[in-house]
């Protein structure tokens, strides 16, 4: 290599070094639409070629992908829809019901159950004191929603700014996807067979995430549902829906919910119900997740639940909802890169580096010298 190739090189790297961080900066405030976008990309894009190859769309590719992102937004609206209105419903239906008297027999059956245990002595609830507490507590989770209700009503021209991105990538961006990422590993320096295994895997982590926890979550919340139904449990679908996002968070799961409903049940002396719901979960829907989950995470996806876990807690604390995808598929692809390293380069760069230990050693002492 000349002095000027070194020189153009040198050049063409700072100035590439400097483009991408300014390009950074101009696109960092819709930082988190370009990376939902591309998760929607990669986890749509089957049902994208599927609609693109059917006889009335194929060569419209732009007209699939509309097609594709339609079915999905009215897939997920529709049901959103219809749960958020009964779940309002049923929320009404629980404020209008709940009387002091029911809440009075309540606490009378949790003092007498704690009475009833051993070693306890004579316990009383001090009801006006408990009462106090629970008005704290409405009025700071009413304070929070009127927080979050103020947050979103100022934040609607970002949020129309932000679909309005949203709509214009995922409609040019899913055609030319394959192409793009052919381009890319065509142009790596990696070289076209380890590009294509980031890719890969990254691809089938994203895949795994949304099928391994989302759908497993939602299978177990109305799995959960029908025992619900059988222990005569009321407000079923509210109950359906916290048991479904119980399952999605980490380190919760439904186990919380229900032991807390079979612990009232017991208070109230349904006992049959409070077996039925205990039955239900650590009998069968438990091992839903058990059985379910490993065959959703794909084999190229796999990496310890301990990094799993660590990925999703710590990238929702740095990138909130989304930091599950991305928490997670960047321990993998770090996993990925050490296994890379391991397999490929580790031995040539053993070798060289004993090489470069000899010869110095032949200069000027012995190896042993050198490296003790």
């Amino acid at each position: 290599m000349d002095q000027i190739d070194l020189r153009t090189r040198i050049f063409f790297v700072v100035s590439f070094l400097t483009l991408l961080i300014l390009s950074f900066i101009v696109i960092r405030p819709f930082l988190t639409v370009i990376i939902f976008t591309l998760i929607l990309v990669i986890v749509l894009k089957p049902a994208y070629n599927y609609f693109l190859s059917r006889n009335w769309m194929k060569g419209h590719k732009r007209l699939a992908a509309t097609v594709t992102l339609i079915v999905f937004v009215l897939a997920i609206l529709i049901p959103v829809f219809l749960i958020l209105k009964i779940t309002v419903s049923q929320l009404s239906g629980i404020v209008e019901n709940f009387d002091s008297a029911s809440f009075s027999s309540l606490l009378e059956s949790f003092e007498a159950f704690i009475n009833n245990l051993p070693f306890t002595g004579e316990y009383t609830i001090d009801v006006e004191r408990l009462k106090d507490i629970l008005l704290s507590v409405a009025a700071a989770v009413a304070s929070f929603l009127g927080d979050v209700l103020v947050s979103l009503v100022s934040s609607i021209p970002t949020a129309i700014l932000s679909v309005m991105i949203f709509l214009v990538l995922y409609i040019t961006l899913t055609p030319e996807f394959d192409n793009l990422i052919t381009r890319m590993e065509e142009t790596s320096p990696l070289g076209k067979e380890i590009s294509s295994l980031y890719y890969r895997k990254t691809a089938a982590m994203v895949n795994s995430l949304v099928f391994g926890i989302f759908l497993v979550a939602i299978i177990q919340g109305v799995a959960m549902g029908f025992f619900y139904w059988l222990a005569g449990v009321e407000y079923l679908l509210l109950l359906v829906l916290i048991s479904i996002a119980f399952a999605i968070l980490p380190l919760v799961g439904i186990s919380y919910l229900t032991l807390f409903l079979a612990f009232i049940f017991i208070l109230q002396g349904e006992y049959r119900s409070a077996a039925i719901v205990l039955i239900g979960f650590y009998g069968v829907v438990n091992w839903i997740d058990v059985l379910l989950r490993p065959r959703l995470i794909s084999k190229e996806a796999y990496i310890n639940f301990a990094l799993i876990l660590l990925g999703i807690l710590g990238g929702m604390l740095w990138a909130g909802f989304l930091g599950l995808f991305i928490g997670p598929t960047v321990l993998m692809l770090l996993v990925t890169t050490i296994q890379i390293y391991q397999e490929r380069l580790a031995h040539e760069d053993g070798r060289m580096i004993k090489s470069y230990i000899s010869s110095i050693a032949g200069a000027g002492g012995s190896e042993e010298e050198l490296l003790g």
